[in-house]
């Protein structure tokens, strides 16, 4: 019993994510899914975090509707621009859904 619950916690603690790097390396941008998808075919949470040096800039919340499959790098791209990086997130049972995430300067 005592290994079935710290299996339980130990992936509940850990956190799957994704990462894509600005061209200069100073920003980074991570996909990160929150759980698993609903059983038997349901959504999956998740949430983009920007960060530059490691510090968070912002991070914003979301749901994959993706026929209850796992989140991958498949369900999203990431373009940077100068003042913002637009993430637009796909899933199989929804149109695409677009994140603009501000770069903040200084």
């Amino acid at each position: 019993m005592n290994f079935i619950l710290w299996n339980i916690v130990f992936l509940a603690d850990r956190i799957p994510e994704t990462v894509a790097t600005s061209e200069n390396g100073e920003y980074e941008v991570l996909l990160q899914t929150l759980g698993s998808p609903g059983w038997p075919f349901g959504p999956q949470d998740g949430r983009v975090v920007l960060k530059r040096g490691g510090k968070t800039v912002c991070k914003k919340k979301f749901t994959l509707h993706n026929d209850g499959k796992n989140m991958t790098d498949r369900n999203w791209s990431v373009v940077w621009e100068s003042a913002q990086v637009t993430v637009t997130l796909s899933g199989e049972e929804q149109a695409d859904k677009v994140l603009k995430l501000e770069i903040y300067e200084g």
